[in-house]
């Protein structure tokens, strides 16, 4: 997803992993409850090596079928520049 990013905006992107004690210190200030913080942590690393489900959800809710990663970030560039 960085890559593909990175080439939509014609420039290099880099990929900084935050650290898990610093996502759930930051979950906890934005008042969720220190036990959201961990399952979300220990969600991210349950799925981290687990490709996802692909389904025809998209199309059936939307009617219509589901555009690309690369074409959502080419009309969103707005989101990843100043």
């Amino acid at each position: 997803m960085i890559e593909m990013i990175g080439s939509v905006l014609h420039r290099p992107i880099r990929y900084n992993e935050i650290p898990a004690e610093l996502v759930r210190r930051r979950f906890t200030e934005l008042g969720f409850p220190a036990e959201f913080g961990d399952a979300y942590v220990a969600m991210l690393a349950d799925t981290l090596e687990v490709a996802a489900t692909v389904t025809d959800d998209i199309e059936t809710i939307l009617g219509r079928p589901a555009e690309s990663f690369e074409q959502w970030v080419s009309e969103h560039t707005d989101l990843f520049t100043n």
